[in-house]
């Protein structure tokens, strides 16, 4: 029984390295990016900015994330929502290191990405991550 919990124990902490490992990935891939990305062509990316990932076919994105980034705009008015379809822009979402939907990536003021979020997040989660990413109050 002990060797198992060991087991266990060793097995999550390994999932939790990788999926680390593979964020800060994600977030160094798209940094590269910021300047010459047509993603992010003619956004103003002083404001608070949110570049989404998603597909027609994510029931998550429509049911919960949507809901959360409308609930985010009545919070925080002056956020960009970048939506980006990966079946029609599966180059940008290779560029990006996308590997799931929703996938949301917080921007700072010069339109480096600060923050990954791989999943549905809330809009407070979202709403915390804006204001450390372009220091609000």
């Amino acid at each position: 029984m002990l060797l198992r919990l060991i087991i266990l124990i060793v097995f999550c902490a390994i999932m939790y390295a990788t999926y680390h490992i593979v964020t800060r990935w994600q977030l160094s891939r798209a940094s590269k990016l910021k300047d010459l990305d047509p993603i992010l062509s003619g956004t103003d990316v002083s404001n608070p900015t949110v570049v989404y990932f998603t597909t027609p076919m994510c029931a998550i994105c429509r049911t919960t994330q949507i809901p959360a980034f409308e609930r985010l705009r009545a919070k925080l008015e002056a956020v960009n929502i970048i939506k980006v379809d990966a079946t029609e822009n599966p180059d940008g979402a290779k560029r990006w290191g996308v590997i799931s939907v929703p996938t949301t990536f917080v921007l700072d003021q010069v339109g480096k990405p600060n923050k990954v979020n791989n999943g549905f997040v809330d809009e407070n989660k979202l709403l915390a991550q804006l204001h450390t990413a372009h220091g609000l109050s």
